[in-house]
């Protein structure tokens, strides 16, 4: 903590997972402020001790301090494997003006599976999973325009690697995944437009569409692409 604007610093506290009842939960999210002061973190856990290894899937550990960061203990978890097939990690945490928690995290697949996103009445002990219509391949950071939207920056894996971002209402309905255009040099490409997708890849200006769809969940599931 720093009370003369960063040049100087006391320490007030350290979080070890395992000691707070949880496990050495690591890219932790930012520290999360709830209306009654406390805070949350909220770090992600690979049941085998590292990725892909095990199960489950990773997950995330929510732990929770009344003290202002002195100590920390296990408040929740946020497991979206087996029933959502999601291994997640990267979280950002905010809070509705319902009082609800709204949380967004990353996907571990690489292919294009969806990120996730998902909201908590109990202050982060119990959480309820939805899939957002994009995939999201790193860190996400989200927060409140003041429209009342949420802008969610994070980093995408679809195509080259790149910073993205979605603007959107914290309540939307969850949606299918749509096609993700990602197109090299290609600027006069026209891409998605008025329902149509449009491929220009004949290579005379030197551009190159790339299209991606949502892969399938399980080697039984097929894509049906009409």
């Amino acid at each position: 903590r720093s009370t003369d604007r960063g040049v100087s610093w006391d320490r007030i506290g350290s979080l070890n997972g395992t000691e707070a009842g949880g496990n050495p939960a690591v890219v932790r999210s930012r520290v999360h402020e709830l209306k009654d002061g406390s805070w949350l973190i909220s770090g992600a856990w690979y049941p085998g001790g590292k990725p892909w290894v095990g199960t489950k899937g990773e997950y995330l550990e929510i732990f929770r301090s009344t003290d202002r960061g002195a100590t920390w203990k296990l408040h929740g978890t946020l497991q979206a494997y087996p029933d959502h097939l999601h291994s997640i990690s990267e979280p950002t945490i905010l809070t509705l003006p319902d009082g609800r928690l709204l949380l967004f995290a990353r996907e571990n697949r690489h292919d294009g599976f969806r990120g996730i996103k998902a909201y908590s009445s109990d202050s982060g002990q119990t959480w309820e999973v939805q899939e957002l219509p994009f995939c999201i391949h790193g860190r996400t950071h989200a927060g409140f325009l003041p429209d009342g939207r949420i802008m969610l920056t994070f980093r995408s894996g679809i195509g080259h690697q790149a910073l993205w971002a979605w603007i959107g209402d914290p309540l939307e309905e969850p949606r299918p995944s749509a096609a993700s255009g990602v197109h090299y040099n290609d600027a006069g490409s026209v891409g998605i437009k008025d329902g149509e997708l449009h491929i220009d890849s004949d290579g005379h200006r030197g551009q190159f569409t790339q299209y991606y769809f949502r892969p399938p969940t399980t080697p039984e599931c097929s894509l049906d692409i009409t």
